[in-house]
């Protein structure tokens, strides 16, 4: 089953200040699954906060097709869909993914340039590193770096890493799958086709290009694999690494 493992929403009349020009509601997202074939999307806080998140627990008690939801750390609101939690790399990591990581949630790391020595340190538990460590594909000296850090990360098996909001920066129109492939083809060696996962970014993408654009930037990137690869990185190991709900239920959603 395919999973987009890293999708928000937006609904200006409830949240006045959100940074976008329009809504991006859950009906829109599932046409865009439907329409692509995918089965369902986790769904992350765009804004931040306890109405933010209750707002997003409400949205996926009412459709089957949100396989889960990622709240930020420190949010207090909680229930069946919540299937992991956003921390920012830093100070005291190891002690909050634990507590994390206790309640049978995933961390999802939003790394930092200098923190893999750290997140190589977290106890036992799934944990995915956030849109490839957000890297900018800049030059040789950015993707040298970045990879050094890669190799660190990929060490704890426990560990995935997140591809999405590739295109983002890139301007309406203007992204290129050849800036992106480097970084995706890196990713997929050191930490293998079993720990790796499609996100498009939506709705952050749309500064760059369409939701179907941002599958398009991946998968060129990624390149021609078997189906079996394809289907584990366009959803099987989303399934896994957040311990979704049966896949009959999503597909029974379409």
């Amino acid at each position: 089953m395919r999973i987009d493992s890293a999708v928000g929403l937006v609904d200006r009349s409830r949240f006045p200040g959100a940074p976008f020009g329009r809504d991006f509601s859950a009906d829109n997202l599932r046409t865009i699954l439907v329409r692509n074939r995918f089965e369902g999307a986790i769904l992350f806080q765009t804004l931040g906060g306890e109405d933010e998140a209750r707002w997003l627990l409400e949205v996926a008690g009412e459709a089957p097709w949100v396989a889960a939801v990622v709240l930020d750390e420190g949010v207090t609101a909680s229930g069946g869909a919540v299937r992991g939690r956003r921390l920012e790399a830093g100070a005291d990591l190891p002690r909050r993914a634990a507590e994390v990581l206790a309640r049978g949630e995933t961390c999802v790391v939003r790394f930092r340039p200098g923190a893999a020595r750290e997140m190589g340190e977290l106890p036992p538990g799934p944990v995915v590193v956030e849109a490839l460590g957000w890297p900018g594909f800049g030059g040789e000296a950015e993707f040298r770096g970045w990879c050094a850090e890669i190799e660190i990360l990929a060490e704890r098996p426990e560990t995935a890493i997140g591809v999405s909001n590739l295109i983002d920066g890139a301007g309406a129109g203007r992204w290129d799958a050849t800036t992106y492939r480097p970084w995706v083809q890196f990713a997929l060696d050191r930490f293998g086709e079993d720990r790796l996962l499609f996100g498009s970014g939506w709705p952050r993408c749309s500064a760059g290009g369409t939701w179907k654009e941002s599958l398009a930037a991946f998968t060129q990137a990624l390149g021609a694999q078997t189906m079996e690869t394809r289907e584990k990185i366009l959803g099987g190991n989303a399934v896994r690494q957040f311990g979704l709900r049966a896949a009959a239920t999503l597909a029974a959603a379409r």
